[in-house]
């Protein structure tokens, strides 16, 4: 209220500036610089947007006003370059969480491509040996890829993939110098699974993870396993690889990953 009946009655300055969730994503506002006190008001709704918090029910948005409702957060305003910074290193935004979550399950289950517009693509990389490589292939919705690639040391290889949901994703691939194999990531709730098969060996091996709240067991059929305990900004792991145990306490805002094996290179 206070900051509606600012804007209101005191001499003001309009500006844009750029507000952004680091690692997130970001926004240009058009905000209200006050004058004589350089209170600055940020548009509410765009705000919280942003951050994926609920339709406000002010119409303004002042820095200290977010820093009081989020105590986790940074928030840095920088009057020269016109940018606010916020910084949310406990996931205390729900945008935040969201793109934290996106990228787990990626990594657990989903497509590499579901974030790719459908369309064709090529890339060529070259080095200063004379070596290249040619990529190229088309996508559709994320949910079918068709990539190939010729490489001047290893030959053609190329690799048909399949998200038909987004908890499913199958890959078959093959090549000049690689013999066929089959692989898949499944995500279903708690669970998650990736077999592999492999025409080399004529192998089928699984690797496994099922996470019940803080506590996440990671096992493998290449005699492998891994037990996280993920708290507040400390996690504690337990594994063994290879008949070796290993063990890893680790502090601070970055989880540790649950994925095994667990060792020291």
């Amino acid at each position: 209220m206070l900051a509606l009946l600012l804007a209101l009655v005191v001499p003001s300055d309009t500006l844009l500036v750029d507000v952004q969730l680091v690692g997130v994503d970001h926004v240009v506002v058009e905000a209200i610089l006050t004058q004589p006190d350089s209170v600055l008001l940020l548009p509410a709704a765009d705000v919280h947007q942003l951050l994926g918090l609920p339709p406000p029910t002010s119409q303004w948005l002042t820095v200290a006003a977010l820093k009081r409702s989020f105590p986790p957060l940074s928030v840095e305003w920088m009057p020269r370059a016109l940018l606010v910074v916020i910084r949310d290193d406990l996931l205390a935004l729900p945008a935040s969480r969201q793109t934290r979550d996106a990228l787990i399950n990626q990594a657990r289950g989903g497509s590499p491509f579901s974030q790719i517009a459908s369309g064709p693509f090529l890339a060529l990389t070259t080095d200063g040996l004379g070596r290249t490589l040619v990529d190229g292939g088309y996508n559709w919705r994320g949910q079918i890829s068709l990539t190939a690639r010729h490489s001047s040391t290893r030959g053609a290889a190329w690799t048909l993939s399949l998200a038909p949901v987004p908890s499913v994703f199958v890959s078959y691939s093959g090549g000049h110098s690689m013999r066929d194999a089959v692989s898949a990531r499944i995500a279903k709730g708690p669970l998650w699974l990736q077999p592999v098969w492999s025409a080399a060996d004529h192998r089928l091996q699984t690797d496994g993870l099922l996470s019940v709240g803080w506590v996440k067991l990671f096992a493998s059929t290449r005699k492998t396993f891994l037990l996280s305990i993920q708290g507040r900004g400390a996690d504690l792991q337990l594994g063994r690889s290879a008949g070796v145990w290993a063990s890893r306490v680790s502090i601070g805002p970055i989880p540790a990953s649950p994925f095994g094996p667990l060792g020291i290179p």
